[in-house]
Parts: structure tokens; sequence; C-alpha cells
């Protein structure tokens, strides 16, 4: 039995060294030292650089095909990787260990330029799937750096969503060699990417230095053609609902993210087919503050995938900013491009279902309400008529010059329960000097209460 468990393992390790060289054969462990080995195919947006079949599996999107390494590098616009040769290491997960030695010679360099060393993980996907620079670590991931643990990630309960983020080994690493250790288990541990990527983490203010602007001719066209298109549609379906297009669409002044008018630059993705603007530095600012990170860069208005590379400043909506009020909230657009302020939708109160008092006449003197009485009243009329027995406060004692409060608090507290003892111990003596018969008994403390 033990012998036919102990060749069932070694074949499978075989398994996972001949995946693990075909894997290394097709990303390659340094993609700068195989930036020209690549056979003729299709380039790289990035670094130009011709794709291996392995490869054609993870793209961002269809008509921009991106390579492993520049997936790494525009995973996060918050902390790029500047340049090719910033990825450090990059490898696919061939079983379930990973061992490798990482050379970090200026350590400290790096520390005083601001750049941080990361850890990432993609997984590869089909054609047929949707695709997307999205941060994926496998079901279970341990990594350790000189044989300490920097994190690991477990199986989430049942119902709950797992959030994974890169994770930084900068605090973990010394100059010189590092021995870095990965264990991995998950049931497609072979379609996972690992990168050890040097990046430069950038404020939002940073990235909207680098935001283009598009003309104002270019955002006309766009305006009109959207009209048209609109136009069209309306007519198609003129048939069908009964409502006639006239050709003309509203154009929102206000933010989606702040409900009010953009304060710094209007700014749209080049694929939104939407009319409406988002304020830039408050989508910036919101995606940073996002903690989760497969959720960041969509648009408000249409879910697109919009980042900062995506985004445009829009001239035309930049413009209507200006020569509008500060209370206008839309404008009316013509096929022809001409434009006019929206007129103000009129605020409307429903009236309320609860029925009012009714009012008294105006010649009607209100009678004035009728003030409390302040009469006393000893406690068993009080206690008829149904009203609170009022309790008189206790009145202080001043206290003696040269006492503290709470001194004189602890000797009235012990003196007052020396007197009900006292007082107590009395009574007792009284009652079994006369006749101990249970009625005089209980009449006596009736009349005489132990305090």
């Amino acid at each position: 039995m033990h012998g036919a468990e102990e060749k069932a393992l070694h074949v499978e390790e075989k398994q996972d060294e001949e995946e693990q060289l075909s894997d290394h054969s097709d990303a390659g462990t340094n993609p700068a030292l195989s930036k020209g080995v690549s056979p003729e195919g299709t380039p790289c947006a990035v670094c130009r650089r011709a794709l291996q079949p392995v490869e054609q599996r993870l793209r961002h999107l269809p008509d921009r095909p991106l390579c492993n390494a520049c997936c790494f590098r525009e995973m996060d616009p918050f902390r790029p990787v500047q340049e090719l040769e910033h990825v450090m290491y990059l490898s696919v997960l061939p079983g379930r260990h990973l061992t490798f030695d990482l050379e970090v010679p200026d350590l400290r360099q790096w520390r005083k330029d601001g750049f941080e060393v990361e850890i990432r993980g993609l997984r590869r996907r089909s054609l047929a799937e949707s695709q997307s620079l999205q941060q994926v670590w496998p079901s279970f991931l341990s990594i350790e750096v000189n044989g300490h643990e920097v994190f690991t990630t477990k199986v989430p309960l049942r119902g709950h969503k797992r959030r994974d983020l890169p994770q930084s080994l900068s605090a973990n690493l010394r100059r010189g060699t590092n021995a870095v250790e990965v264990t991995a288990e998950d049931e497609r541990r072979r379609d996972f990417l690992l990168a050890v990527v040097r990046t430069l983490p950038l404020k939002p203010r940073d990235l909207s230095r680098s935001i283009p602007e598009e003309t104002y001719q270019d955002c006309m066209q766009r305006i009109q053609a959207l009209l048209r298109e609109s136009l069209a549609q309306g007519r198609a379906h003129h048939g069908l609902d009964g409502v006639e297009r006239v050709g003309d669409e509203r154009l929102k002044l206000q933010c989606p993210i702040m409900l009010t008018r953009p304060s710094t630059l209007p700014v749209r993705g080049t694929e939104c087919r939407h009319f409406q603007c988002i304020d830039l530095d408050a989508y910036l600012i919101s995606n940073f503050r996002t903690k989760a990170f497969n959720s960041r860069w969509r648009c408000p208005l249409c879910s697109f995938e919009i980042r900062p590379k995506d985004l445009r400043i829009d001239t035309f909506v930049q413009m209507l900013l200006k020569e509008t009020e500060a209370d206008v909230e839309e404008v009316l657009l013509f096929p022809d491009g001409s434009w006019q302020k929206g007129e103000p939708v009129p605020q409307t109160r429903t009236p309320s279902t609860s029925p009012s008092p009714p009012r008294p006449a105006r010649n009607c003197a209100v009678p004035a309400a009728k003030a409390p009485s302040r009469r006393r009243t000893n406690g068993a009329v009080a206690k008829a008529q149904g009203a609170p027995r009022r309790r008189d406060k206790k009145r202080r004692k001043a206290p003696v010059q040269g006492e503290t409060g709470t001194k004189r608090r602890r000797v009235e507290g012990v003196a007052r329960n020396r007197v009900h003892a006292t007082n107590s111990r009395a009574r007792a003596q009284d009652c079994v000097g006369l006749t101990m018969h249970p009625l005089y008994v209980q009449t006596y403390y009736v009349q005489n209460p132990i305090v």
C-alpha cells in the first residue's frame, strides 16, 4: 500500500516538474532577458514585445493585448511600475512549493527615493472569460522571506468573499540576497502568476496632472454623433411605445459622486456613451480610498472600467460650466450642437393626508389654558388623586471647618447605622418583655416600623 502511494506521489512530482519547465519556457522568469527571443506574433501594447502563446490568454482588453510583465505594471495606477526592468521576478506557480532568490543590491537607496517592493498575483483566463487586471491569490497562499512569514491567505468562510490585495515585502527585505519561499494550494494553481515588482507610490494629485485634454471640436463631434444615434433609436422604437423623440437630450451638469457641479475638471472615459461628466479629483480620491482593490476604476454612470489612462477632459462641458450660472443643473442639447438652459423643475408639495385641527374664528377669543394649582396636599389626598408623591430634599449639613466631604459623609453614615442598630435592639427587647402573641407583635411593628 505504501509502495503504491509513493509511486503515485513520484509520478505527480514528475508531472509538476515537466509543467514547471514548460511554464518557465513560455512565460520566462525575467521578461527583460527574453525580450528579443520571442517569436513573431501579436505585439504587446506597451513594450511592443511579441506575445508568447501562453501570454495570449491573459489580456486587459481584446483590442489592447498585454504581455505578462506589462499586466503587472498596469495593475495599480497608484503604485505603477515605471520600467520593465523593475519587474524583479515573474513566474508561474509550478506546484505546491516555489523557492527563489531575490537580489536587492540598493535597498537603502530605494527607500530614500520612495520605492517599495511588492508581490502581486494574477490568474490566466481563457479567451471566453472576462478579461480584467484583478489581483487574485490562490485559495491558500503562504509567503516567507528569509525564514519570516510575511502573510498567509486562507479559504474564506461560507457566504463570505475574500478581498485580495498586493502585499508589500519592503519591511522584510535586507540588502543582498533574500530567500523567498511560496506555498500554494488551489485546484487551478498552475493558472496563477506571481511577480515581485518595484513600485513608486503616487497620490491622486500626481495622477491628475497626466490626464490629457480633448479638443473642443472632437468633443462637439462626439456630442453630435451621440445625439444622432439617440434620434435614430427613438425613430426605430416610435411604433413600439407610441412616444415621439424630438431629438433633444438633457446634459446634467452635476457630478454623480459629489452630486454638485464639478469643482475641478469634468472628465469622462473614452468608451463612455453618456453626456454627463465626472469631477476629476472626486473620481481619483474615491478610488484611492476604496479598500476593495478589484472594485476600483468603475464609472459611476455606465460601470465601464475607466483607468487614468482612459480619462479625457471634456472641454465642451467645461465651457458649459463657465457659461451657465451656479444654480443651473442641466442644459438641453440639439442635433446641430446648439444648447440652451434647461427649465427648472417645479417643486410641488404633496397635500398632507392627516386632518388639520380646526382654526378658531377671527373675532372669537381663544380661552387661555388653566394654570395648574400649586396647593400643597398631604400624601393620602395626592395618592387618591393619582399625583406623584413629593419627596422633600434632604438638607445637607454645612461642612465642618477643616473636614473634607468624603470624610464627613463617612462619619455621618457610621453614626446613622449605630442609631438604627440601637433602636432595633430596644424594640426587640420590648417585644420579648411583653406578651409574644402574634397579633400583638404584628400590631406593634406596624405602629413602630424599624427604620
